[in-house]
């Protein structure tokens, strides 16, 4: 399974001029069970972030926005080429 989000920016409600700040990737790695799965999760596009997992996710007792939530929260707070301050 794999989760594609997608954040874009509309200036003025005009759609025709979006423009995609960054897509967070989340694909699962196979290595969990039925009832908890494991993930990764990479944030790429302009300001792209390092990748990050999310272990023992319990998939049967929470949705998608759930492992969204979860990725962003493990996600590393600096982004890919920066130092941290």
């Amino acid at each position: 399974m794999m989760l594609l989000v997608t954040v874009e920016v509309v200036p003025g409600g005009n759609i025709l001029s979006r423009r995609i700040l960054g897509v967070m990737k989340i694909a699962n790695d196979r290595s969990g069970t039925d009832f908890e799965g494991n993930y990764v999760a990479e944030i790429s596009g302009p300001e792209a972030y390092n990748a990050c997992r999310v272990k023992g996710f319990r998939r049967l007792e929470n949705g998608p926005w759930e492992l969204v939530l979860a990725a962003l929260e493990k996600a590393p707070k600096t982004r890919k080429g920066r130092v941290a301050v």
